[in-house]
């Protein structure tokens, strides 16, 4: 089970719908003071048209969610406008 579906409602599929939207937007690294792997975060909207914000990892050559949440008032701004 995916993590963040208890916690926000996000499912790993709705976070996987994101990584298909043309208008994506990376937002690089983001620092983890409690990890040595490399995590990214990305704005994206699902299939069903919700805007996330979601934290990832590549393993393995394997892009892996970490936690998604539903983006907030700024994040879905910054979507809108770029987008």
């Amino acid at each position: 089970m995916f993590k963040s579906e208890d916690k926000h409602g996000v499912t790993l599929e709705m976070v996987e719908s994101c990584f298909l939207d043309n208008n994506l937007i990376a937002l690089g690294e983001q620092y983890h003071p409690s990890t040595s792997e490399d995590r990214y975060g990305m704005i994206g909207k699902t299939n069903t048209e919700e805007i996330l914000f979601a934290c990832f990892t590549i393993r393995n050559g394997k892009i892996r969610p970490i936690s998604a949440r539903l983006a907030n008032k700024k994040e879905r701004s910054i979507y809108e406008e770029i987008c």
